[in-house]
């Protein structure tokens, strides 16, 4: 099972043929004409707010840390991750989903 990249197998391993690419390019373009991709600018709006949001996680955990007696070199090591996830994570969520 070596051709698998899920939990089942490829439903096929051909190439697509030519009116299959056209079909995908005219759901693409169904799709961009009623704004189910976000734009640079919103992809860029909601990148600033991670960004934001990690920031304000790290200050919390560093005072939380030196809060708990930790002593200002070991608050610096208890940094948090913000790991997103769903559409977002995946690439496929649209210009109003949530992170």
């Amino acid at each position: 099972m070596s051709d698998c990249v899920g939990i089942v197998p490829k439903l096929s391993t051909r190439e697509p043929i030519s009116s299959e690419i056209e079909s995908s390019l005219e759901l693409e373009r169904v799709l961009r004409l009623c704004g189910c991709f976000e734009t640079s600018e919103q992809i860029a709006l909601r990148e600033s707010v991670i960004n934001e949001l990690e920031i304000i996680a790290q200050i919390w955990s560093r005072n939380l840390a030196l809060s708990k007696g930790m002593s200002p070199e070991q608050a610096k090591t208890a940094v948090p991750i913000l790991c997103t996830f769903g559409s977002y994570r995946l690439g496929v969520n649209t210009p109003d989903a949530d992170v």
